[in-house]
This record gives structure tokens, C-alpha cells and sequence, in this order.
């Protein structure tokens, strides 16, 4: 037998699937669709039929072998992270049911949301709103936990602080707009001309284009400044 996903203890031999993988770890010329076992829901999990997957940089660095401490090299190897779709087989344990329509992010190193089908821990999906899409629930979770991590629990974010979110525009960005907002925040957003409108929508109190001011060039202080892009130090923004 060839080898099996690094989530081989839940696979079931005489059921396949289609997914893209990789056989080695490189650039997106390494992803391929393939014929693979299909997962089998252990204790607390859920089998989701997917229907949408987001590509999140998360997925590019795995694909690339950043993780490989923790993804290890058994190859075929799935990725991805951000999964929506619907329960058809719900495992001893888990709450929720078949035929729900979920959405939520594998929490764990690879991924395996690129497939047909993915064995999840039902702690780590919701329900998908019905509000939306599910196209577009499924590109909701890693960006907006990201958002809701470094400024709910890292940065403890108060009511009438001032924050300023550098890469406002973006997937985490909007997330990170909404959320201070949400925390009772003053939001400043850092982004181009063309998304100004797209933030003030979304709550911003102020609007930085970066093409006329740079960040460090700002004077009024700040509370919180999350640079969702990265590129500055801490020394030049403290």
C-alpha cells in the first residue's frame, strides 16, 4: 500500500476520495488532485462532504514546508484550513448532526480542508449562517480568529481606546476593523485610496492612505496598533 495522509489512523481502506495534495513539500507547482482513502469519524468528530475551502497564506507556508516539524513528511500530505459544507456522518460524541451545513478552521498544523471530505472536530465548526453564502462562510474563520485573538486577547482591547489597524483593507484586516469596533474601539485604518469606502463602511473612524503618509510618520499615539502585514518593527512604531 502506498502511503497514507499524515491523518491515516482515521482512514477507512475501501472508501476513496478525491483531494489535492502534495508528495513533496515546494512551490504550488507541488499540489496535484489525487485519489486518496477517505477519513472515518473517530470519537467527537464529524465527516463534512466540503463544499467550499479559502486559500490562506497559512496553506502556502505548510505547502512550502515551514511546518515540517509538525506536518511532518508522510506524504500525500492535504492542506488547507478554512473548510465549509455539509455533515454526513457524525462520529460517537459530537454535537451537531447529519445534514447540517457548517463551517469552521482544522486546527491543526496541515490542514486537510483540500478534499472531497474531511474528518473534523465538531468543537471547531458552527453552524453556517444562513445571512450568507457558504462560499463566503468558508472564508471567514482563520482571518477572523486571527483578528479576534490579537486584539480581544492579546492586546485586551478596552471601550474608547484608540487602535490602529495597518492593512485595514485586507482578509484579516476587515475582520480587525469590525472587531474594535465591536470592543468599543477608535478605530484608524491604514489602506490604500481605492478601499477607503470599504472601511468606513465597515466602522473605521479615521482613514490613512499609505500612498500619502507613512506609519511612521503619524504622531498621535495609540493604544493598540495591529500591523496585519508585517512590515514594520516595534521599534519603529513604539
Amino acid at each position: 500500500m502506498s502511503a497514507l495522509p499524515q491523518y491515516g489512523r482515521h482512514l477507512h481502506a475501501t472508501e476513496t476520495m478525491r483531494a489535492v495534495v502534495i508528495d513533496q513539500y515546494g512551490g504550488p507547482d507541488m499540489l496535484h488532485v489525487a485519489t486518496v482513502p477517505r477519513p472515518v469519524p473517530t470519537r467527537g468528530q464529524v465527516l463534512v462532504r466540503t463544499r467550499f475551502v479559502c486559500v490562506n497564506p497559512k496553506d502556502v507556508v505548510v505547502r512550502k514546508g515551514k511546518f515540517q516539524i509538525a506536518t511532518g513528511k508522510k506524504f500525500p500530505l492535504i492542506v488547507g484550513h478554512d473548510i465549509a459544507g455539509e455533515v454526513v456522518e457524525a462520529g460517537l460524541g459530537a454535537d451537531l448532526s447529519e445534514g447540517d451545513l457548517v463551517y469552521g478552521m482544522i486546527n491543526d498544523f496541515a490542514g486537510r480542508a483540500y478534499a472531497e471530505y474531511a474528518a473534523v472536530d465538531w468543537k471547531q465548526l458552527g453552524h453556517a449562517p444562513s445571512s450568507i453564502e457558504l462560499s463566503v462562510a468558508a472564508a471567514v474563520p482563520l482571518a477572523a480568529q486571527t483578528a479576534l485573538q490579537a486584539l480581544r486577547d492579546d492586546a485586551h482591547v478596552k471601550p474608547g481606546q484608540e487602535v490602529l489597524i495597518n492593512g485595514a483593507s485586507g482578509g484579516v484586516g476587515v475582520f480587525a476593523v469590525l472587531i474594535a469596533k465591536i470592543l468599543g474601539a477608535q478605530v484608524t485604518a491604514v489602506c490604500s485610496q481605492r478601499n477607503v469606502e470599504l472601511v468606513t463602511e465597515l466602522g473605521a473612524d479615521r482613514v490613512i492612505d499609505y500612498n500619502q503618509t507613512e506609519l511612521v510618520d503619524v504622531s498621535e499615539r495609540f493604544d493598540t496598533i495591529f500591523d496585519v502585514f508585517g512590515n514594520y518593527h516595534f521599534d519603529q512604531l513604539k
